[in-house]
Order: C-alpha cells, then structure tokens, then sequence
C-alpha cells in the first residue's frame, strides 16, 4: 500500500509539467533498478525535470543518462512507454537480464558495461549510436540492424555472439565506426564493406574470421584504424588506398611473409600497429625411414626476400629452404623463416619429427660397422638379455630392421650400446645362437 502511494504522489505531483505515462514508466524503472540505493537517487516528491539524469523538453522526456550510477536489476518493459526519449545512457552499471523493445524515436542508445543476456534488440530504427559492448549478448547479429539507416557507430564487442557478419550492414551508409571485437563470429569478412565509404575505425579482432581480407577495403578512403588481429585470416592482399595513420593491427593470424612484405609500408605508417607474431606455418609432419636414406624437408613457404634457419633436436642445422640429408638418428626438425623486408616477424614452422630405424647387421654389436672379436665381447656381456624380437630374423650378413629398443643399455667404450644389436639372430633373447652368429660373420663389414 505504501509503495502505491508513494507512486500516486509522484506521478500527481509532477503532472503539470510532466506526462503522467513518462512519470509512470520512470517510477517503474525507479523500482525495477533499486532506485534507493543508486549513488545520486531521485526525490519523488520532486518535479520530474529536477531528478538525476532526466532531460525533459515540452514536457516529454527527452533524456534519460544515469552513466556508473549503481543501477542494479532490469530494465522494466515499460520503457518503450518513453515515446519521446531521444537519448538512452546507461552504461556502466550492473543491469542483467534481457533488453527489452525500447522507445522507437531513440537515436542514441549505451547499455555498455552492464550484464545483459539474450540477443541484440532490433526495432528502434532512427538510432545513430548504439552501443552494447561489454555485456554476455548470445546468438547472432540481427540482420533487421541494417534497417537503422542512419546509424553512424554500432558497437556489439565484447559479447558471446555467434555466426557470420551481414553482409546486409552494409546497407548502413552513414556507417563510421563498426566493433564486434571479441567474440565468436565467424565466416568471411563481407566483401560489400568496402561500399562503407565513411568508415574510419574497423574492428573485427578476437573472432574467427577465415579466408581473405577483401580487396573493396582498398576503397574505404577515410579510414583510420583498421583492427583484424587474433583472427583465422589467411590471405592479406596489397594494400593500395591512403596509410592508415591512426592504427593497423593485423597480428595473430595465418598471414605469411607474401602477405606482410607487400604492405610494411602501411604497418610503419601507422601510429601503432602490429603484423607479428603470426600463426605458425604448414602441417606437422611424420617421416620414417630406415638408417641412410636419403630424407628431404623444405619450407614452401611464400616471401622474395626469406631466410630459414633449421634446427634439429634444438641444434642448428641448416640455412636452406629445403634440405637433403641421409638419416642417422631419430628427432625433430624445427625451422624459424625470417624476412629482411618484415624484420619484426618470424614464421615458425611447426615441427617434423624424424624416425629413423636402425638397420641391424647380425654381429655388429657394437654398431662400427663391422663383425670382430669385440662384437663378440659385447653380446657376451649382454648374455640372457631379452626384449623384442626382431620382425624378421635370420644371421646371413645383410640389413635387417631392427627391433624396438630393449629396456637394456650397454656401456661401450663410452658409447651407449643397446642390447638389442646383441640379438644377431633376432629370436629377442642373447644366447650361445648369437655367439656363434658373430663368430661366423667375424671380419666382414659394410
């Protein structure tokens, strides 16, 4: 009862000069935003013109900003009832829920910063700002946005939003400013934005967008920052129109060394910008060969002006795009592209991991190449080992694939022998069999 007078004495009490439907609505945006406890409230009790953060013109709200003010709670539905508010700012408060229908001669709207859910309200058609950043919005960019045609700066980063970017945006021909940064959108980048001919600041970073920047940017003559880092783009074509003085952030992506050289020149132009680091390059890769083949690995990779630097097991290896070796011992091959146009930039190549098989030659234990009296030292040393057997055995003095190694290490002079070139003939056991395998084989080598 008390609080329906109290509703009664405020909406009396201002409707000389105030419409008693606007005194209504804001009561109930009063109540549904615990208005009491807001950091400057409102007295009631006084005229509408005279509370916090409303602008009243001809007796209508025209107005209504409570920026960082504490509000709490939702937005009462019963604000679209504000037919005449122009201006709507509310950001930076801890509003929640679900944004409601809002009053349609709105041209500036800001629910920033707040905690709102569900998706991206559409219907208010004369709106030349609209910002929603910073809050948890899900699904998709409504396509019914392109239907605000004078809409000059749309804000919609840092949400959860899903799906492609419209193309039907484009529509929107006043556009200057666009940020659906970080969130899930995914997709190409529409081709029709490059008819936005007022666009100054372009952000699509921390999203999933693949495939090519498009060409039609070239066209977009006023602009000033263009932000595509922390993508999945692959493909970065010449940029020919003016420098982008204010900003040019292209870091994070799958561009190459073709893309970069092409465009330095609008990277250092920039106030601030940023091309490194990239994505790393090609497919990793799995290469099994026996011990002595021949083994070739390369970095086709684009760029006029490279260079390669290999590493193998962490060591350096070769300067070559594509090297040509005879395998020896297992490992992985790392290489890091460099490029004297685009010095800030290294393409690392992700890794190629080696397996060379051991070829076993029956009495060579100690892997010199030959069978002699210390061959037969060494499997005597091994005897009644055990481990895998061979995959195919045999004591014939010819290359045989050797088995995995066994859990048994010999110290060989300082070499480190495992037991496993013990078993001549490849049963996975050393025994007499071996000894005489080796006694047989003694002077040959290869």
């Amino acid at each position: 009862m008390k609080a329906i007078i109290v509703l009664w004495v405020a909406i009396t009490t201002t409707a000389r000069a105030q419409s008693p439907t606007d005194s209504l609505a804001l009561v109930e945006f009063y109540n549904a935003t615990n208005g009491p406890n807001w950091y400057a409230t409102w007295n009631l009790e006084a005229p509408v013109s005279e509370w916090y953060g409303v602008d009243v013109e001809a007796g209508r709200v025209s107005g209504l900003t409570l920026v960082n003010n504490g509000l709490t709670g939702i937005i009462p539905a019963s604000i679209a009832d504000l037919d005449a508010l122009a201006a709507l700012d509310l950001s930076f408060n801890a509003l929640s829920g679900g944004i409601p229908a809002m009053p349609e001669n709105l041209f500036f709207l800001d629910l920033s910063h707040n905690a709102f859910t569900g998706s991206v309200p559409v219907g208010v058609n004369r709106l030349w700002y609209l910002n929603l950043s910073y809050n948890q919005l899900t699904g998709s960019i409504p396509l019914e946005l392109s239907d605000a045609s004078s809409l000059s700066e749309l804000d919609l980063s840092y949400n959860d939003l899903e799906g492609v970017l419209p193309s039907a945006l484009s529509a929107l021909a006043e556009l200057g400013y666009l940020n659906v940064s970080h969130n899930r959108l995914s997709g190409q980048l529409p081709e029709s934005f490059g008819n936005l001919e007022f666009m100054t600041i372009l952000d699509v970073s921390h999203n999933l967008f693949s495939g090519a920047l498009p060409e039609s940017y070239n066209n977009l003559l006023f602009l000033n920052e263009l932000h595509v880092n922390d993508n999945e783009l692959d493909e970065l074509p010449e940029i020919t129109g003016p420098l982008l003085p204010g900003a040019f952030f292209a870091q994070n992506n799958r561009f190459d060394f073709g893309d970069i050289e092409a465009n330095v020149s609008k990277f250092t132009g920039a106030a601030v910008y940023a091309y490194a680091p990239q994505d790393s390059i090609l497919d990793t890769e799995e290469i099994t060969v026996f011990e002595g083949d021949e083994v070739t690995i390369s970095v086709p990779t684009p760029g006029a002006s490279n260079r390669y630097q290999w590493y193998f097991n962490g060591e350096a290896f070769s300067e070559s795009a594509t090297v040509v070796f005879n395998a020896t011992q297992s490992g992985v091959f790392d290489c890091d592209v460099t490029n004297d146009a685009a010095t800030e930039l290294v393409l690392h190549r992700r890794p190629i991991r080696l397996n060379v098989m051991a070829l076993q030659y029956p009495g060579d234990a100690n892997r010199d190449r030959t069978c002699d009296a210390m061959d037969v030292f060494v499997i005597a040393s091994a005897y009644g080992a055990q481990g895998s057997a061979r995959e195919e055995g045999g004591v014939l003095w010819q290359p045989y694939p050797s088995a995995q190694d066994w859990p048994l290490n010999l110290d060989y002079r300082g070499q480190t022998v495992n037991a496993k070139f013990c078993d001549a003939d490849g049963d996975g056991a050393v025994t007499l069999f071996d000894v005489a395998a080796a006694l047989a084989n003694r002077g040959l080598s290869y």
